[in-house]
């Protein structure tokens, strides 16, 4: 076979293009695509993304999650009491934790990119809390790598949720410009209330390819529900 035939053999047909933008989450987590969620520490991104992970399980709009977490210290998960409201709340729900991982956070990426056949990853969420625990954010051609094998888990049918730091000056996210190449989706996060038992945040869209929008959201941290808010 030359060169023209493999191409010919490969190339997008219309019965291809049968995909269109669909929300899990309306205006904020678009379907198979990859969202970047990022804030200064402290911000509460990691309550958000355990309540959307709550929402989509209570609501069967997923089939499976895996959660890498690899930010958080157990004991915070234990106050939050996350194997009780989380953890053995939802079977299909897999939470990996830095404490357990014999792996680096990229060979797990690669991993799951090993397993991205086409619609393997079909109706699931992965969350990546936080992105700077998986790749270093400021090289570019690590960075880069891991957003190649995100692509790969992408088209094969997953929805991805990742997380992400401010910079020095809290005014940008941290690390490379291939970040926002890559991404999908992009939101900055602020926490804008937060009481004994429960938090409220604000994002504003800063990236779109699926018609996101600016959008809050209140956390009950004592069940981790979720429900929109006016945003502010």
């Amino acid at each position: 076979m030359n060169v023209l035939d493999k191409l010919k053999a490969i190339k997008l047909h219309k019965e291809h293009f049968t995909d269109t933008s669909e929300f899990l989450i309306d205006g904020f987590l678009a379907k198979r695509m990859i969202t970047y969620l990022w804030a200064d520490g402290g911000n509460g991104k990691s309550f958000l993304a355990q309540a959307v992970a709550n929402h989509l399980h209570s609501t069967r709009q997923v089939k499976h999650t895996i959660y890498i977490d690899l930010d958080n210290p157990l004991n915070a998960l234990n106050d939050r009491k996350l194997d009780e409201l989380l953890i053995d709340k939802f079977e299909a729900l897999d939470y990996i934790h830095r404490s357990k991982l014999d792996m680096t956070g990229l060979e797990l990426l690669e991993l799951l990119s090993e397993g991205a056949t086409a619609g393997a990853y079909a109706d699931w969420l992965i969350v990546y809390d936080s992105l700077r625990d998986i790749v270093d954010v400021n090289n570019d051609l690590r960075t880069m790598r891991a957003f190649e094998l995100m692509k790969n888990i992408r088209e094969a049918g997953a929805t991805q949720l990742v997380l992400g730091h401010a910079n020095k000056d809290g005014k940008n996210y941290q690390g490379s410009n291939n970040i926002r190449n890559s991404v999908d989706c992009m939101f900055r996060h602020r926490k804008v209330k937060e009481t004994a038992t429960s938090l409220e945040f604000a994002l504003s869209a800063q990236k779109e390819r699926a018609g996101v929008r600016d959008c809050a959201w209140h956390v009950d941290t004592t069940d981790f529900t979720l429900t929109p808010m006016e945003y502010r």
